[in-house]
């Protein structure tokens, strides 16, 4: 729009009203200015219009590129966060579970000391709290992802 007009202002009119008084009566009258491009038909007010228009197109490239790379960041964090908590949860939770459980049979059976009883849901529960972290990682990355895509996602 603005190189169109730039272009538009190659042919330029102007009136005016002039008043003049010379050791007499005030005399008022009409002008009219007019300007013919002969040589200049206004190219540099239409190149620095042109370079307006092209620094915006390439800002607007940039910006495209940078949110499609934002989003392809943060699914990939999305996408990592939810293999990391599933790995907890299906993984490395259940066999720590179930070592609980022969601890405290073994401490019955008197085959072991309580350290080992006590170690073992140490173990345990240190998992649970990374399981927790994966999980606060998981929301994190769906956060990220909801904020570069700039709408909330539909539940998983």
């Amino acid at each position: 729009e603005r190189i169109g007009l730039a272009k538009a202002e190659v042919f330029k009119l102007t009136a005016s009203l002039n008043a003049k008084q010379v050791n007499g009566p005030l005399l008022a009258g009409p002008g009219l200015d007019v300007t013919l491009p002969i040589v200049n038909q206004n190219q540099g007010g239409i190149a620095q219009a042109q370079a307006r228009f092209d620094k915006a197109a390439r800002q607007y490239v940039a910006t495209r590129q940078r949110i499609a790379l934002d989003v392809r960041e943060a699914h990939a964090r999305l996408q990592q966060a939810s293999e990391s908590l599933k790995q907890w949860q299906q993984t490395i939770l259940p066999p720590l579970r179930i070592a609980i459980q022969d601890a405290e049979n073994a401490y019955a059976a008197g085959n072991v000391t309580y350290l080992f009883v006590l170690e073992t849901q140490r173990r345990w529960l240190d998992a649970q709290l990374k399981t927790a972290q994966a999980a606060a990682d998981l929301r994190r990355a769906r956060a990220e992802l909801e904020r570069s895509v700039g709408q909330r996602l539909k539940p998983a």
